[in-house]
């Protein structure tokens, strides 16, 4: 046999109603257990009501049905089979029993964890009012902490979770400023030196305030001083009228001793007269100073002998295409195109002139006025050019012949890169 249907299904129910008030308008007709639908879907604003018996609930349906509510007039009618998903009467029993037993299960978690002694069997809460007062810090209770987070390490995650929640510093920089920490004053036990390199930012926080007092305290003084001068000269309108005797000493001193004259003023006066006996009138005669002979000035020789390295010594110093292709420097070399003048960089610190003329100078030949006036060496030793040099020569021959020998030679334990230097084109009309 096939079980009563005692469900109802009641439609068109207000917005403006509740959850509890739609429960509430179903148990006043008789319903003994009520599920309300949601405001989306197919069954918005819709409600199931199970009621004990198949009577009273074709009785609650021919009284709800067309009821008016809040401008809305209700359509009730006993529910179908493809609704009986939702039917209260359907709902598992034993799972409400479960979650019965679970929130009775929580209430029981709550008062043995907020209980007054669980080990006393003293279940019942503590006094929301009841606060705890700690003594203050002091050097022997901040060691015996400290102690406690070195040796139980899940006190000191809980420490760590703490000061996050807090929004404090991390402890795991440096030292952060704060108050200092209480030593004890009769006690045998001694601070903890913290050994490190630089001073502790707790000391440096201190002198920095007690240089920030300083600077106040002569700021304040100076605003008192330019307060005081504006008074003095704003203060007073009419100014006072003093005589110049009463400021100054106007009266001379008669002059006791002898004044020493030098005696080579008798004699300049005589060569004076000397010279103006003749000339009656004019202004005398008028003679160009006697120009002093200059001594003559020894110039440093400016040539000196440098000792050019040959062909071998170069080959020696140069280093091998295996060698070569592990330095960086040379990653994207390329000798460009061929000229008189050579690009030389990577050059050490260390490195002048005379150093790559020692490299270079064999190259040339000396008898050859064409080739001495036209070999020339820039070094730059400052700048954006720093660590580079430019060296020109006669021809493009010897200048690729110097390149081929001395690209990748070690000077001062440094390869140095040798290319064409580029040479300026002209541009098109």
């Amino acid at each position: 046999m096939t079980e009563p249907n005692c469900t109802i299904i009641v439609r068109n129910l207000p917005a403006e109603l509740s959850n509890d008030k739609k429960t509430a308008l179903l148990e006043h007709f008789g319903a003994s257990n009520v599920k309300c639908m949601g405001s989306a879907g197919k069954l918005k604003h819709c409600a199931f009501g199970c009621f004990p018996s198949q009577e009273i609930a074709l009785s609650a349906v021919k009284r709800l049905h067309q009821l008016e509510i809040l401008g809305r007039r209700l359509k009730a009618e006993l529910s179908h089979e493809c609704y009986r998903s939702h039917h209260p009467s359907r709902m598992n029993y034993r799972e409400a029993a479960c979650e019965e037993d679970a929130s009775t299960g929580k209430d029981d978690f709550w008062l043995d964890l907020h209980s007054l002694s669980d080990l006393f069997k003293v279940k019942y809460p503590l006094n929301p009012k009841l606060y705890y007062k700690y003594p203050r810090p002091n050097y022997c209770t901040l060691l015996n902490i400290s102690k406690a987070l070195v040796g139980v390490p899940r006190f000191y995650t809980q420490v760590l979770h703490l000061m996050n929640k807090m929004n404090l510093p991390p402890p795991f920089e440096e030292i952060h400023p704060g108050p200092p920490i209480p030593f004890p004053q009769n006690t045998n036990l001694e601070p903890v030196k913290m050994e490190t390199e630089s001073e502790s930012e707790i000391e440096s926080s201190e002198d920095h305030l007690i240089t920030i007092t300083k600077k106040r305290k002569i700021k304040e003084d100076k605003k008192r001083a330019k307060h005081k001068l504006q008074k003095i000269s704003h203060g007073s309108a009419k100014r006072a009228k003093y005589s110049v005797e009463e400021l100054f000493d106007v009266t001379l001193k008669k002059i006791s001793k002898p004044l020493n004259l030098p005696a080579n003023i008798a004699t300049r006066e005589k060569r004076s007269a000397e010279s103006n006996v003749n000339v009656k009138t004019g202004f005398g005669k008028i003679e160009p100073l006697p120009i002093p002979e200059e001594e003559p000035v020894e110039v440093p020789a400016e040539n000196v002998e440098v000792k050019f390295l040959t062909r071998d010594e170069l080959k020696k110093k140069q280093l091998v295409e295996s060698e070569i292709i592990k330095e960086k420097v040379f990653k994207k070399y390329s000798k460009g195109e061929a000229s008189c003048r050579l690009y030389v960089k990577n050059l050490s610190k260390r490195v002048t002139e005379d150093d790559l003329r020692s490299i270079y100078g064999g190259f040339v030949d000396w008898n050859n006025e064409i080739e001495k006036n036209a070999f020339d060496i820039r070094l730059m030793q400052s700048g954006r050019m720093k660590g580079q040099a430019f060296i020109s020569f006669s021809s493009e021959n010897l200048a690729s012949e110097a390149l081929s020998l001395t690209n990748a030679v070690l000077l001062f334990d440094k390869p140095i890169v040798v290319s064409f230097a580029r040479t300026a084109k002209a541009r098109n009309s």
